[in-house]
Protein backbone atom coordinates (compact mmCIF):
# COMPACT_ATOMS: atom_id res chain seq x y z
CA UNK A 1 0.00 0.00 0.00
CA UNK A 2 1.53 3.33 -1.25
CA UNK A 3 2.20 6.04 1.45
CA UNK A 4 -0.24 8.19 -0.43
CA UNK A 5 -3.43 5.73 0.67
CA UNK A 6 -1.71 5.06 4.23
CA UNK A 7 -4.13 6.53 7.55
CA UNK A 8 -3.37 6.61 10.92
CA UNK A 9 -4.14 3.67 12.86
CA UNK A 10 -6.25 3.96 15.80
CA UNK A 11 -3.80 0.95 17.77
CA UNK A 12 -1.36 4.02 19.07
CA UNK A 13 -4.79 6.07 19.95
CA UNK A 14 -6.28 2.96 21.96
CA UNK A 15 -2.49 2.36 23.59
CA UNK A 16 -2.12 6.58 24.82
CA UNK A 17 -6.10 6.39 25.70
CA UNK A 18 -5.41 2.94 28.10
CA UNK A 19 -2.39 4.53 29.25
CA UNK A 20 -4.37 7.46 30.28
CA UNK A 21 -6.72 5.59 32.28
CA UNK A 22 -4.44 3.54 33.90
CA UNK A 23 -1.79 6.54 35.03
CA UNK A 24 -5.09 8.40 36.21
CA UNK A 25 -6.81 5.16 38.04
CA UNK A 26 -2.81 5.27 39.68
CA UNK A 27 -2.29 8.59 40.40
CA UNK A 28 -6.19 8.24 42.23
CA UNK A 29 -4.88 5.52 44.26
CA UNK A 30 -1.68 6.97 45.53
CA UNK A 31 -3.44 10.16 46.42
CA UNK A 32 -6.31 8.52 48.45
CA UNK A 33 -3.93 6.46 50.36
CA UNK A 34 -1.50 9.13 51.11
CA UNK A 35 -1.37 10.15 55.03
CA UNK A 36 -3.33 12.95 55.77
CA UNK A 37 -6.27 12.66 52.71
CA UNK A 38 -8.25 15.36 53.69
CA UNK A 39 -12.00 15.39 53.30
CA UNK A 40 -14.07 15.00 50.11
CA UNK A 41 -13.99 19.05 49.49
CA UNK A 42 -10.22 18.36 49.17
CA UNK A 43 -8.33 19.98 46.41
CA UNK A 44 -6.15 17.33 44.16
CA UNK A 45 -2.58 18.99 43.66
CA UNK A 46 -1.57 20.48 40.53
CA UNK A 47 0.57 17.59 39.33
CA UNK A 48 -2.67 15.07 39.71
CA UNK A 49 -4.99 17.40 37.61
CA UNK A 50 -2.62 18.00 34.64
CA UNK A 51 -2.47 14.12 34.97
CA UNK A 52 -6.25 13.79 34.92
CA UNK A 53 -6.70 16.09 31.81
CA UNK A 54 -4.16 14.14 29.89
CA UNK A 55 -5.85 11.13 30.27
CA UNK A 56 -9.35 12.71 29.18
CA UNK A 57 -7.84 14.06 26.18
CA UNK A 58 -5.98 10.67 25.56
CA UNK A 59 -9.53 9.17 26.18
CA UNK A 60 -11.20 11.90 23.35
CA UNK A 61 -8.44 11.05 21.03
CA UNK A 62 -8.70 7.31 21.31
CA UNK A 63 -12.40 7.48 20.45
CA UNK A 64 -12.30 9.92 17.54
CA UNK A 65 -9.74 8.00 15.90
CA UNK A 66 -11.55 4.87 16.72
CA UNK A 67 -14.42 6.43 15.22
CA UNK A 68 -12.94 7.62 12.40
CA UNK A 69 -10.81 4.45 11.43
CA UNK A 70 -14.70 2.54 11.80
CA UNK A 71 -17.15 5.10 10.32
CA UNK A 72 -16.01 7.61 7.73
CA UNK A 73 -15.47 6.47 4.32
CA UNK A 74 -11.52 7.50 4.26
CA UNK A 75 -11.68 4.91 7.36
CA UNK A 76 -12.97 2.22 5.31
CA UNK A 77 -11.06 2.59 2.47
CA UNK A 78 -8.45 2.69 4.53
CA UNK A 79 -9.48 -0.55 6.08
CA UNK A 80 -10.32 -2.33 2.89
CA UNK A 81 -7.09 -1.71 1.49
CA UNK A 82 -5.12 -3.07 4.32
CA UNK A 83 -6.63 -5.93 4.36
CA UNK A 84 -6.48 -6.41 0.38
CA UNK A 85 -2.96 -6.06 1.07
CA UNK A 86 -2.60 -8.69 3.22
CA UNK A 87 -3.94 -10.92 0.82
CA UNK A 88 -2.12 -9.91 -2.13
CA UNK A 89 -4.45 -7.29 -3.41
CA UNK A 90 -7.43 -9.90 -4.00
CA UNK A 91 -10.54 -9.67 -1.64
CA UNK A 92 -10.11 -11.81 1.56
CA UNK A 93 -12.72 -14.28 2.77
CA UNK A 94 -13.75 -11.95 5.56
CA UNK A 95 -14.53 -9.76 2.69
CA UNK A 96 -16.16 -11.74 0.45
CA UNK A 97 -18.34 -12.77 3.55
CA UNK A 98 -19.03 -9.60 4.52
CA UNK A 99 -19.90 -8.10 1.37
CA UNK A 100 -20.83 -10.36 -0.91
CA UNK A 101 -21.86 -13.65 0.47
CA UNK A 102 -24.52 -15.34 2.54
CA UNK A 103 -24.68 -12.76 5.27
CA UNK A 104 -24.49 -9.81 2.92
CA UNK A 105 -27.73 -10.96 0.90
CA UNK A 106 -29.65 -12.03 4.03
CA UNK A 107 -29.47 -8.88 5.82
CA UNK A 108 -28.73 -5.97 3.49
CA UNK A 109 -30.95 -7.10 0.46
CA UNK A 110 -33.48 -10.00 1.24
CA UNK A 111 -36.44 -7.47 2.25
CA UNK A 112 -36.28 -5.67 -1.19
CA UNK A 113 -35.68 -8.32 -3.31
CA UNK A 114 -38.83 -10.23 -2.03
CA UNK A 115 -41.00 -7.92 -0.33
CA UNK A 116 -43.54 -10.98 0.17
CA UNK A 117 -41.46 -13.12 2.42
CA UNK A 118 -41.67 -12.62 6.00
CA UNK A 119 -39.25 -12.60 8.29
CA UNK A 120 -38.77 -16.55 8.79
CA UNK A 121 -39.06 -16.91 4.92
CA UNK A 122 -36.12 -14.58 4.29
CA UNK A 123 -34.01 -16.10 6.43
CA UNK A 124 -34.83 -19.69 5.58
CA UNK A 125 -35.15 -19.56 1.85
CA UNK A 126 -32.50 -20.82 -0.70
CA UNK A 127 -29.90 -18.30 -2.33
CA UNK A 128 -31.66 -18.22 -5.49
CA UNK A 129 -34.60 -16.37 -4.62
CA UNK A 130 -32.18 -13.76 -3.90
CA UNK A 131 -28.69 -13.46 -5.50
CA UNK A 132 -26.56 -15.73 -8.24
CA UNK A 133 -23.67 -17.19 -7.60
CA UNK A 134 -20.66 -15.86 -9.79
CA UNK A 135 -17.88 -18.02 -8.75
CA UNK A 136 -16.61 -20.21 -6.02
CA UNK A 137 -13.73 -18.33 -4.20
CA UNK A 138 -12.56 -21.34 -1.82
CA UNK A 139 -14.46 -23.91 0.84
CA UNK A 140 -17.77 -23.23 1.54
CA UNK A 141 -17.16 -19.47 0.19
CA UNK A 142 -18.91 -18.23 -2.87
CA UNK A 143 -19.25 -14.85 -3.91
CA UNK A 144 -22.86 -13.54 -5.24
CA UNK A 145 -24.63 -10.74 -7.04
CA UNK A 146 -28.22 -9.75 -5.77
CA UNK A 147 -30.92 -9.82 -8.48
CA UNK A 148 -31.05 -6.44 -8.48
CA UNK A 149 -27.56 -6.00 -10.02
CA UNK A 150 -26.72 -6.48 -13.84
CA UNK A 151 -23.74 -8.95 -14.56
CA UNK A 152 -21.89 -8.89 -17.16
CA UNK A 153 -19.49 -11.69 -18.66
CA UNK A 154 -16.39 -11.42 -21.13
CA UNK A 155 -15.62 -14.32 -22.77
CA UNK A 156 -14.27 -15.97 -25.88
CA UNK A 157 -16.08 -18.39 -28.29
CA UNK A 158 -16.11 -21.69 -26.24
CA UNK A 159 -15.17 -20.22 -23.21
CA UNK A 160 -17.50 -21.17 -20.72
CA UNK A 161 -20.25 -18.58 -20.39
CA UNK A 162 -23.17 -20.49 -22.03
CA UNK A 163 -22.43 -23.06 -19.41
CA UNK A 164 -22.83 -20.66 -16.32
CA UNK A 165 -25.85 -18.80 -18.04
CA UNK A 166 -27.56 -21.92 -17.47
CA UNK A 167 -27.19 -21.99 -14.11
CA UNK A 168 -29.04 -18.55 -14.07
CA UNK A 169 -31.38 -20.18 -16.09
CA UNK A 170 -32.16 -23.17 -13.54
CA UNK A 171 -31.88 -20.58 -10.53
CA UNK A 172 -34.70 -18.36 -11.73
CA UNK A 173 -37.32 -17.87 -8.73
CA UNK A 174 -39.93 -16.38 -11.67
CA UNK A 175 -40.16 -16.30 -15.31
CA UNK A 176 -37.13 -16.22 -17.65
CA UNK A 177 -36.73 -15.01 -20.89
CA UNK A 178 -33.23 -16.29 -22.70
CA UNK A 179 -31.85 -15.72 -25.90
CA UNK A 180 -29.22 -17.72 -27.42
CA UNK A 181 -27.10 -19.14 -30.86
CA UNK A 182 -26.91 -22.41 -29.25
CA UNK A 183 -29.62 -25.44 -28.40
CA UNK A 184 -27.59 -26.68 -25.64
CA UNK A 185 -29.08 -24.00 -23.41
CA UNK A 186 -32.48 -25.08 -23.88
CA UNK A 187 -31.34 -29.07 -23.83
CA UNK A 188 -29.48 -28.65 -20.43
CA UNK A 189 -32.01 -26.26 -18.92
CA UNK A 190 -35.52 -27.40 -20.40
CA UNK A 191 -36.16 -30.30 -17.62
CA UNK A 192 -35.38 -27.86 -15.15
CA UNK A 193 -37.84 -24.88 -16.19
CA UNK A 194 -40.72 -26.89 -17.33
CA UNK A 195 -40.81 -28.15 -13.13
CA UNK A 196 -41.25 -24.49 -12.35
CA UNK A 197 -43.78 -23.23 -15.26
CA UNK A 198 -45.08 -23.34 -18.67
CA UNK A 199 -42.15 -23.66 -21.42
CA UNK A 200 -42.50 -21.83 -25.00
CA UNK A 201 -39.68 -22.03 -27.54
CA UNK A 202 -39.49 -19.23 -30.01
CA UNK A 203 -37.01 -21.06 -32.69
CA UNK A 204 -38.13 -19.87 -36.18
CA UNK A 205 -35.01 -21.23 -38.05
CA UNK A 206 -35.42 -24.85 -36.55
CA UNK A 207 -32.25 -24.84 -34.63
CA UNK A 208 -31.98 -28.25 -33.22
CA UNK A 209 -34.64 -30.15 -35.05
CA UNK A 210 -38.18 -30.51 -34.54
CA UNK A 211 -37.81 -31.41 -31.08
CA UNK A 212 -37.21 -27.49 -30.26
CA UNK A 213 -38.97 -25.94 -33.06
CA UNK A 214 -42.06 -24.85 -30.82
CA UNK A 215 -45.42 -23.63 -31.64
CA UNK A 216 -44.78 -19.82 -30.25
CA UNK A 217 -45.77 -17.43 -32.10
CA UNK A 218 -46.20 -13.61 -31.43
CA UNK A 219 -47.25 -10.92 -34.05
CA UNK A 220 -45.27 -7.77 -33.73
CA UNK A 221 -48.73 -5.28 -34.50
CA UNK A 222 -49.15 -6.20 -31.24
CA UNK A 223 -50.37 -3.22 -29.62
CA UNK A 224 -49.37 -0.91 -32.11
CA UNK A 225 -53.05 0.35 -32.37
CA UNK A 226 -51.34 2.43 -29.40
CA UNK A 227 -49.83 5.06 -31.43
CA UNK A 228 -46.83 5.32 -28.74
CA UNK A 229 -45.99 1.08 -28.54
CA UNK A 230 -46.17 1.78 -32.38
CA UNK A 231 -43.01 4.19 -32.38
CA UNK A 232 -41.47 2.05 -29.54
CA UNK A 233 -41.88 -1.04 -31.88
CA UNK A 234 -40.18 0.89 -34.76
CA UNK A 235 -37.60 1.70 -32.42
CA UNK A 236 -36.34 -1.51 -31.09
CA UNK A 237 -36.84 -3.31 -35.01
CA UNK A 238 -34.74 -0.02 -36.24
CA UNK A 239 -32.22 -0.97 -33.46
CA UNK A 240 -31.66 -4.32 -34.50
CA UNK A 241 -31.19 -4.01 -38.08
CA UNK A 242 -28.10 -4.17 -39.49
CA UNK A 243 -26.48 -1.05 -40.42
CA UNK A 244 -26.09 0.19 -43.60
CA UNK A 245 -22.68 1.40 -44.90
CA UNK A 246 -23.79 3.26 -48.06
CA UNK A 247 -25.73 5.93 -46.08
CA UNK A 248 -24.39 8.62 -44.70
CA UNK A 249 -25.67 10.45 -41.91
CA UNK A 250 -27.00 7.26 -40.44
CA UNK A 251 -28.49 9.05 -36.96
CA UNK A 252 -30.49 11.54 -39.79
CA UNK A 253 -31.91 8.67 -41.52
CA UNK A 254 -32.80 6.08 -38.77
CA UNK A 255 -34.58 8.85 -37.15
CA UNK A 256 -36.61 9.35 -40.45
CA UNK A 257 -36.89 5.69 -40.82
CA UNK A 258 -38.15 5.25 -36.58
CA UNK A 259 -40.88 7.90 -37.93
CA UNK A 260 -41.31 6.07 -41.37
CA UNK A 261 -42.07 2.68 -39.98
CA UNK A 262 -44.05 3.70 -36.80
CA UNK A 263 -47.00 5.14 -39.18
CA UNK A 264 -47.03 2.17 -41.50
CA UNK A 265 -46.96 -0.66 -37.93
CA UNK A 266 -49.49 1.88 -36.98
CA UNK A 267 -52.01 1.98 -39.91
CA UNK A 268 -51.74 -2.14 -40.20
CA UNK A 269 -52.46 -2.48 -36.72
CA UNK A 270 -55.26 -0.10 -36.86
CA UNK A 271 -57.59 -2.80 -39.63
CA UNK A 272 -55.99 -5.77 -38.44
CA UNK A 273 -53.66 -5.88 -41.24
CA UNK A 274 -50.33 -7.85 -41.31
CA UNK A 275 -46.85 -7.71 -40.95
CA UNK A 276 -46.66 -8.32 -45.14
CA UNK A 277 -48.69 -5.45 -45.64
CA UNK A 278 -46.15 -3.37 -43.71
CA UNK A 279 -43.59 -5.04 -45.74
CA UNK A 280 -45.93 -3.86 -49.45
CA UNK A 281 -46.68 -0.47 -48.07
CA UNK A 282 -42.68 0.10 -47.26
CA UNK A 283 -41.05 -1.11 -50.45
CA UNK A 284 -43.93 1.13 -52.36
CA UNK A 285 -45.12 3.47 -50.36
CA UNK A 286 -46.54 5.76 -53.59
CA UNK A 287 -48.49 2.88 -54.34
CA UNK A 288 -50.62 2.87 -50.80
CA UNK A 289 -50.13 6.18 -50.23
CA UNK A 290 -54.22 6.79 -49.90
CA UNK A 291 -54.87 3.12 -48.21
CA UNK A 292 -52.62 4.44 -45.23
CA UNK A 293 -53.80 7.71 -45.09
CA UNK A 294 -57.42 6.03 -44.41
CA UNK A 295 -56.12 3.83 -42.33
CA UNK A 296 -54.42 6.30 -39.90
CA UNK A 297 -57.52 8.73 -39.96
CA UNK A 298 -59.03 6.25 -37.14
CA UNK A 299 -55.77 7.00 -34.79
CA UNK A 300 -56.39 8.04 -31.67
CA UNK A 301 -53.68 10.77 -32.52
CA UNK A 302 -56.01 11.50 -35.12
CA UNK A 303 -54.88 15.02 -37.69
CA UNK A 304 -51.59 14.67 -36.15
CA UNK A 305 -50.21 11.36 -37.82
CA UNK A 306 -52.36 12.18 -40.87
CA UNK A 307 -50.20 15.55 -41.01
CA UNK A 308 -46.99 13.38 -40.34
CA UNK A 309 -47.98 11.00 -43.13
CA UNK A 310 -48.75 13.73 -45.47
CA UNK A 311 -45.27 15.23 -44.93
CA UNK A 312 -43.97 11.77 -45.96
CA UNK A 313 -45.39 11.12 -48.73
CA UNK A 314 -46.28 14.41 -50.91
CA UNK A 315 -43.20 16.92 -49.21
CA UNK A 316 -40.96 14.41 -49.87
CA UNK A 317 -39.24 14.06 -52.72
CA UNK A 318 -38.89 10.85 -54.34
CA UNK A 319 -35.05 10.73 -53.69
CA UNK A 320 -35.57 11.03 -49.85
CA UNK A 321 -38.30 8.83 -49.75
CA UNK A 322 -36.41 6.56 -51.33
CA UNK A 323 -33.73 6.63 -48.82
CA UNK A 324 -35.57 6.35 -45.86
CA UNK A 325 -37.28 2.92 -47.17
CA UNK A 326 -34.03 1.55 -48.10
CA UNK A 327 -33.14 2.09 -44.54
CA UNK A 328 -36.37 0.92 -43.48
CA UNK A 329 -36.01 -2.30 -45.27
CA UNK A 330 -33.36 -4.40 -43.49
CA UNK A 331 -35.43 -4.05 -40.28
CA UNK A 332 -38.35 -5.95 -42.51
CA UNK A 333 -35.66 -8.59 -44.42
CA UNK A 334 -36.60 -11.40 -42.51
CA UNK A 335 -39.91 -11.30 -43.69
CA UNK A 336 -38.93 -12.74 -46.81
CA UNK A 337 -38.21 -16.17 -44.96
CA UNK A 338 -41.49 -17.92 -45.25
CA UNK A 339 -41.11 -19.84 -42.10
CA UNK A 340 -40.63 -16.36 -40.42
CA UNK A 341 -44.02 -15.10 -41.90
CA UNK A 342 -45.38 -18.11 -39.96
CA UNK A 343 -44.61 -17.03 -36.84
CA UNK A 344 -45.35 -13.94 -36.97
CA UNK A 345 -48.90 -13.73 -38.57
CA UNK A 346 -52.11 -13.16 -36.53
CA UNK A 347 -52.77 -16.22 -34.47
CA UNK A 348 -56.41 -17.84 -33.42
CA UNK A 349 -54.98 -18.46 -30.06
CA UNK A 350 -54.59 -14.37 -29.02
CA UNK A 351 -51.92 -12.26 -28.21
CA UNK A 352 -49.18 -13.55 -25.41
CA UNK A 353 -50.22 -12.55 -22.24
CA UNK A 354 -47.18 -11.52 -20.31
CA UNK A 355 -49.18 -11.30 -17.33
CA UNK A 356 -49.90 -14.81 -17.52
CA UNK A 357 -46.22 -15.79 -18.38
CA UNK A 358 -44.99 -13.85 -14.96
CA UNK A 359 -47.42 -15.07 -12.71
CA UNK A 360 -46.84 -18.72 -13.82
CA UNK A 361 -43.60 -18.38 -13.68
CA UNK A 362 -42.60 -19.17 -17.24
CA UNK A 363 -39.67 -19.71 -19.46
CA UNK A 364 -39.17 -18.30 -22.90
CA UNK A 365 -36.33 -19.24 -25.26
CA UNK A 366 -35.44 -17.54 -28.52
CA UNK A 367 -33.17 -19.42 -30.50
CA UNK A 368 -31.17 -17.95 -33.75
CA UNK A 369 -28.06 -18.80 -35.72
CA UNK A 370 -27.18 -15.84 -36.27
CA UNK A 371 -26.25 -16.53 -39.95
CA UNK A 372 -28.63 -16.24 -42.75
CA UNK A 373 -31.43 -13.54 -43.05
CA UNK A 374 -30.78 -11.73 -39.34
CA UNK A 375 -34.05 -11.73 -36.84
CA UNK A 376 -32.30 -9.39 -34.78
CA UNK A 377 -35.19 -6.91 -35.66
CA UNK A 378 -37.77 -9.43 -34.26
CA UNK A 379 -36.06 -10.87 -31.57
CA UNK A 380 -35.23 -6.96 -30.62
CA UNK A 381 -38.94 -6.53 -30.89
CA UNK A 382 -40.11 -9.43 -28.89
CA UNK A 383 -38.05 -8.67 -25.87
CA UNK A 384 -38.54 -5.02 -25.62
CA UNK A 385 -42.13 -6.06 -25.83
CA UNK A 386 -41.51 -8.39 -22.47
CA UNK A 387 -39.54 -5.85 -20.96
CA UNK A 388 -41.97 -2.94 -21.25
CA UNK A 389 -45.08 -5.04 -20.62
CA UNK A 390 -42.80 -6.27 -17.49
CA UNK A 391 -42.20 -3.12 -16.13
CA UNK A 392 -45.73 -1.96 -16.26
CA UNK A 393 -47.00 -4.86 -14.23
CA UNK A 394 -44.19 -4.11 -12.01
CA UNK A 395 -45.53 -0.39 -11.92
CA UNK A 396 -48.74 -1.73 -10.39
CA UNK A 397 -47.47 -4.09 -8.11
CA UNK A 398 -47.90 -2.82 -4.54
CA UNK A 399 -45.37 0.58 -3.15
CA UNK A 400 -42.12 -0.70 -4.21
CA UNK A 401 -43.19 -1.18 -7.84
CA UNK A 402 -40.77 -4.39 -8.55
CA UNK A 403 -41.96 -7.88 -9.92
CA UNK A 404 -42.13 -10.40 -7.07
CA UNK A 405 -40.60 -13.23 -8.31
CA UNK A 406 -38.41 -11.54 -10.74
CA UNK A 407 -38.68 -11.70 -14.41
CA UNK A 408 -34.90 -12.51 -15.19
CA UNK A 409 -33.69 -11.83 -18.67
CA UNK A 410 -30.54 -13.79 -19.21
CA UNK A 411 -29.20 -12.58 -22.73
CA UNK A 412 -26.28 -14.51 -24.69
CA UNK A 413 -24.84 -13.04 -27.87
CA UNK A 414 -27.53 -10.32 -27.42
CA UNK A 415 -25.06 -8.13 -29.78
CA UNK A 416 -25.77 -10.28 -32.52
CA UNK A 417 -29.20 -11.26 -31.88
CA UNK A 418 -31.12 -9.11 -29.54
CA UNK A 419 -29.49 -5.44 -29.54
CA UNK A 420 -32.48 -4.31 -27.08
CA UNK A 421 -31.38 -0.82 -25.48
CA UNK A 422 -29.68 -1.93 -22.90
CA UNK A 423 -27.79 1.29 -21.79
CA UNK A 424 -31.57 2.06 -20.15
CA UNK A 425 -32.47 -1.47 -19.18
CA UNK A 426 -29.56 -1.35 -17.30
CA UNK A 427 -29.97 1.53 -14.96
CA UNK A 428 -33.92 0.64 -14.50
CA UNK A 429 -34.36 -3.22 -14.59
CA UNK A 430 -32.33 -4.12 -11.24
CA UNK A 431 -35.16 -2.00 -8.84
CA UNK A 432 -38.05 -3.26 -10.69
CA UNK A 433 -37.54 -6.60 -10.20
CA UNK A 434 -35.68 -7.05 -13.73
CA UNK A 435 -32.60 -8.53 -13.71
CA UNK A 436 -30.58 -8.71 -16.64
CA UNK A 437 -27.48 -11.23 -17.00
CA UNK A 438 -25.38 -10.65 -20.28
CA UNK A 439 -22.58 -12.13 -22.42
CA UNK A 440 -20.59 -10.96 -24.62
CA UNK A 441 -17.06 -12.27 -26.51
CA UNK A 442 -15.75 -8.44 -26.17
CA UNK A 443 -15.87 -5.06 -24.89
CA UNK A 444 -15.48 -4.04 -28.48
CA UNK A 445 -19.13 -5.72 -29.08
CA UNK A 446 -20.60 -2.93 -26.62
CA UNK A 447 -18.76 -0.20 -28.40
CA UNK A 448 -19.50 -1.45 -32.18
CA UNK A 449 -23.75 -1.86 -31.69
CA UNK A 450 -24.46 1.22 -29.11
CA UNK A 451 -21.70 3.34 -29.71
CA UNK A 452 -18.95 4.39 -27.77
CA UNK A 453 -21.25 6.33 -25.28
CA UNK A 454 -24.04 3.39 -25.40
CA UNK A 455 -21.37 1.16 -24.41
CA UNK A 456 -19.58 2.43 -21.68
CA UNK A 457 -22.99 3.26 -20.00
CA UNK A 458 -24.01 -0.56 -20.03
CA UNK A 459 -20.26 -1.21 -18.97
CA UNK A 460 -20.30 1.85 -16.13
CA UNK A 461 -24.10 -0.15 -14.93
CA UNK A 462 -22.84 -3.46 -14.47
CA UNK A 463 -22.72 -4.79 -10.82
CA UNK A 464 -20.51 -7.14 -11.28
CA UNK A 465 -18.14 -8.51 -14.08
CA UNK A 466 -16.73 -12.29 -15.21
CA UNK A 467 -14.05 -11.96 -17.34
CA UNK A 468 -12.88 -15.27 -18.86
CA UNK A 469 -9.39 -16.43 -19.81
CA UNK A 470 -8.03 -16.75 -23.26
CA UNK A 471 -8.76 -13.55 -24.10
CA UNK A 472 -6.42 -12.09 -26.84
CA UNK A 473 -7.51 -8.42 -26.98
CA UNK A 474 -4.31 -6.12 -25.49
CA UNK A 475 -6.59 -3.37 -24.87
CA UNK A 476 -9.19 -5.03 -22.86
CA UNK A 477 -6.58 -7.23 -21.04
CA UNK A 478 -4.72 -3.79 -20.23
CA UNK A 479 -8.21 -2.11 -18.92
CA UNK A 480 -9.03 -5.62 -16.74
CA UNK A 481 -5.84 -5.07 -15.03
CA UNK A 482 -5.78 -1.29 -14.36
CA UNK A 483 -9.34 -2.30 -12.85
CA UNK A 484 -7.90 -4.63 -10.01
CA UNK A 485 -5.38 -1.85 -9.18
CA UNK A 486 -1.87 -1.99 -7.38
CA UNK A 487 -0.17 -3.57 -4.64
CA UNK A 488 2.93 -2.67 -2.97
CA UNK A 489 5.41 -5.36 -3.36
CA UNK A 490 9.20 -4.95 -0.81
CA UNK A 491 12.49 -5.14 -3.27
CA UNK A 492 15.86 -5.88 -1.88
CA UNK A 493 18.56 -4.32 -3.34
CA UNK A 494 22.76 -5.24 -2.40
CA UNK A 495 24.93 -2.60 -2.48
CA UNK A 496 28.96 -2.90 -3.80
CA UNK A 497 30.16 -2.81 -0.05
CA UNK A 498 27.61 -5.71 0.79
CA UNK A 499 24.46 -3.57 2.16
CA UNK A 500 20.76 -4.74 2.02
CA UNK A 501 18.18 -2.28 1.68
CA UNK A 502 14.49 -2.88 1.01
CA UNK A 503 12.39 -0.57 -1.08
CA UNK A 504 8.75 -0.63 -1.92
CA UNK A 505 7.44 -0.61 -5.30
CA UNK A 506 4.03 -1.01 -7.21
CA UNK A 507 2.86 -3.92 -9.18
CA UNK A 508 -0.35 -5.12 -10.65
CA UNK A 509 -2.67 -7.33 -8.73
CA UNK A 510 -3.41 -9.10 -12.02
CA UNK A 511 -1.46 -8.60 -14.70
CA UNK A 512 -2.40 -8.56 -18.50
CA UNK A 513 -0.65 -11.84 -19.25
CA UNK A 514 -2.07 -13.43 -15.95
CA UNK A 515 -5.64 -12.74 -17.07
CA UNK A 516 -5.07 -14.28 -20.31
CA UNK A 517 -4.01 -17.49 -18.51
CA UNK A 518 -6.69 -17.89 -16.44
CA UNK A 519 -7.59 -21.73 -16.14
CA UNK A 520 -10.47 -23.32 -17.69
CA UNK A 521 -13.78 -22.35 -15.99
CA UNK A 522 -12.12 -20.05 -14.05
CA UNK A 523 -12.62 -16.35 -13.83
CA UNK A 524 -11.85 -12.94 -12.74
CA UNK A 525 -14.62 -11.12 -10.69
CA UNK A 526 -15.02 -6.99 -10.51
CA UNK A 527 -17.79 -6.49 -8.12
CA UNK A 528 -18.45 -3.16 -6.82
CA UNK A 529 -16.15 -1.67 -4.27
CA UNK A 530 -14.72 -5.48 -3.46
CA UNK A 531 -11.04 -6.26 -4.23
CA UNK A 532 -10.80 -8.56 -7.36
CA UNK A 533 -11.77 -12.40 -6.33
CA UNK A 534 -10.79 -15.02 -8.73
CA UNK A 535 -12.89 -18.25 -8.61
CA UNK A 536 -13.92 -21.12 -10.02
CA UNK A 537 -17.39 -20.74 -12.31
CA UNK A 538 -20.26 -22.37 -11.39
CA UNK A 539 -21.36 -24.68 -14.74
CA UNK A 540 -24.38 -26.35 -15.58
CA UNK A 541 -23.14 -29.92 -16.44
CA UNK A 542 -21.86 -29.83 -12.37
CA UNK A 543 -24.83 -29.46 -10.82
CA UNK A 544 -26.23 -32.06 -9.34
CA UNK A 545 -29.96 -31.14 -8.91
CA UNK A 546 -30.07 -30.19 -12.83
CA UNK A 547 -29.13 -33.86 -13.70
CA UNK A 548 -31.47 -35.04 -11.56
CA UNK A 549 -34.27 -32.93 -13.10
CA UNK A 550 -33.27 -33.90 -15.97
CA UNK A 551 -33.38 -37.79 -15.12
CA UNK A 552 -36.89 -37.29 -13.99
CA UNK A 553 -37.78 -35.87 -17.18
CA UNK A 554 -36.61 -39.21 -19.02
CA UNK A 555 -38.02 -41.79 -16.97
CA UNK A 556 -41.24 -39.86 -17.52
CA UNK A 557 -41.20 -39.49 -21.29
CA UNK A 558 -40.57 -43.44 -20.88
CA UNK A 559 -43.22 -44.40 -18.71
CA UNK A 560 -45.65 -42.27 -20.83
CA UNK A 561 -44.49 -44.08 -24.05
CA UNK A 562 -44.55 -47.36 -21.99
CA UNK A 563 -48.47 -46.33 -21.10
CA UNK A 564 -49.10 -45.76 -25.01
CA UNK A 565 -47.52 -48.65 -26.27
CA UNK A 566 -50.62 -50.56 -25.19
CA UNK A 567 -53.25 -48.54 -26.36
CA UNK A 568 -51.77 -48.32 -29.88
CA UNK A 569 -51.40 -52.02 -30.42
CA UNK A 570 -55.42 -52.34 -28.93
CA UNK A 571 -55.90 -49.95 -32.17
CA UNK A 572 -53.95 -51.59 -34.58
CA UNK A 573 -55.75 -55.08 -33.57
CA UNK A 574 -59.38 -52.93 -33.89
CA UNK A 575 -58.10 -51.77 -37.50
CA UNK A 576 -57.36 -55.07 -38.12
CA UNK A 577 -60.23 -56.79 -37.10
CA UNK A 578 -62.42 -54.19 -39.03
CA UNK A 579 -60.45 -54.62 -41.85
CA UNK A 580 -60.59 -58.18 -41.98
Amino acid sequence: MSSAHKTRSPLGAVLAGAAGVVLLGVSYTAVADAPGWPAADAVLPVAYRVLAGVSALCAVWMSGSWLRWRYTPVGKLARLRAQAARNGGFATRLQVYRHAGWWWIHRHKARALRPSFGFWRRWTAPMREYAVRLVKAGWLLSVYASLEQVTIRISPPRGGKTGELCCHVVDAPGAVVVTSTKVDVVVKTIDSRRLAGPVAIFNPEGMGGSRYTGTFCWNPLTGCDDPMIAHRRAVSMMGGAPASESIGETGFWTSQGVRALSQFLHAAALDHRSMLDVLAWVSDPARHVETVRGLLARSRGGEAWMHDFGHFAERTSGRTQSSITTTVMPALEWLKDPALQAVVLPSPGGDFNVEAFLELRGTLYLLSDGDGVSVAPLFAALVDFLWYEAKKIASRTGEEGRLDPPCTFVLDECANICPVPLQRWTSDGGGRGMPLHLAFQSRSQLYVKWGQDGGRTIWGNAGAVLIYGNILDENDLEAFSRLCGERDEPVESTSDDGRVTTSVRSVRIMPPEDIRLLPEFSALVLRGSLPAVVGQVPMIWGRKDARRDRKRAELAARRAQAAAAPRERSISRRIGSDAA
